[in-house]
C-alpha cells in the first residue's frame, strides 16, 4: 500500500474555505458563525439588486442633454384655428350691415330711415329685417333688409305693420306679402359660402371709403 501523499496548499485553503476538515467532512458552526453567514448573503443579495437598479437607471437615461433633444426635434406647425359657421355668418352680417347703410347714405353718411323717414348718420342706423334672421332666407336681402334709425327698430316686432306699408310703395303691391312667403322657407349657406360674402361686402365697403370719405367724417 502506497503512502498518502500530503495535501497540498490550495486543496487545504479550499477545505477550510468549505469548512470542511481533513477527512472531508463538515465543521459543525457555531450560532454566531451562522447568523454572521446568513447576515453576509443577505447583504451580498442586497447589494446585487441595488447594482440592478442602477444598471436599469441608467438605460432610461437621456444620451443627450435636454437642450440636444429640443434642438433635435422639429417644432409641430401650429395648428390653424378653424372658423365655425355661426362665427362665419356673424362676420357675414357685419360686413352687409355696413356696406346697406353706407349705400343708402348720402355724400356726408346721412340716410333717411326706412319707416319713418329720419335723417340718422349711417354708424348710428340700424339694418331693419322685415322678419327675423332665424330662417335665414331675408338675412341677406335687399328689399327683406332696410336701414333704419333705433327707434323704429326698437319697437314690438320692427315696427312690422309700418315696415310693410313702406315696402309696397316701394316695391310694388304685395312685396310685403311675397317676402313673408320667403321667409318661411329655410336657406343655409355653408361656412364657405358666408366667409366669401363676408369679404366681398368688405371689399365693397373699403371701395365706398376711397370713393366717398366724407361718409366716414365725424
Amino acid at each position: 500500500m502506497s503512502p498518502l501523499r500530503p495535501y497540498s496548499k490550495s486543496r487545504l485553503a479550499r477545505l477550510s474555505k468549505e469548512g470542511r476538515g481533513l477527512n472531508g467532512t463538515f465543521a459543525a458552526k457555531t450560532m454566531p458563525e451562522i447568523i454572521s453567514a446568513k447576515q453576509a448573503q443577505h447583504e451580498a443579495t442586497r447589494a446585487a439588486i441595488r447594482d440592478l437598479q442602477k444598471a436599469a437607471k441608467s438605460l432610461d437615461k437621456p444620451t443627450v442633454t435636454p437642450e440636444e433633444a429640443r434642438a433635435l426635434v422639429k417644432p409641430r406647425p401650429k395648428k390653424k384655428e378653424e372658423i365655425t359657421r355661426a362665427q362665419a355668418e356673424k362676420l357675414a352680417d357685419a360686413a352687409y350691415s355696413q356696406f346697406r347703410r353706407l349705400e343708402a347714405s348720402d355724400d356726408n353718411g346721412i340716410l333717411r330711415c326706412f319707416i319713418c323717414r329720419r335723417p340718422v348718420k349711417w354708424n348710428r342706423a340700424h339694418l331693419m329685417h322685415f322678419h327675423t334672421r332665424a330662417g335665414r332666407t331675408l338675412r341677406f336681402h335687399d328689399q327683406g333688409t332696410q336701414p333704419g334709425c333705433r327707434e323704429c327698430n326698437g319697437k314690438p316686432n320692427g315696427d312690422r305693420d309700418n315696415y310693410a306699408l313702406r315696402l309696397d310703395a316701394e316695391y310694388g303691391a304685395g312685396t310685403a306679402e311675397r317676402l313673408t312667403i320667403e321667409s318661411k322657407t329655410m336657406t343655409k349657406r355653408t361656412t364657405i359660402e358666408l366667409l366669401e360674402m363676408a369679404r366681398d361686402y368688405r371689399l365693397r365697403v373699403e371701395r365706398i371709403k376711397e370713393e366717398s370719405p366724407n361718409k366716414f367724417s365725424k
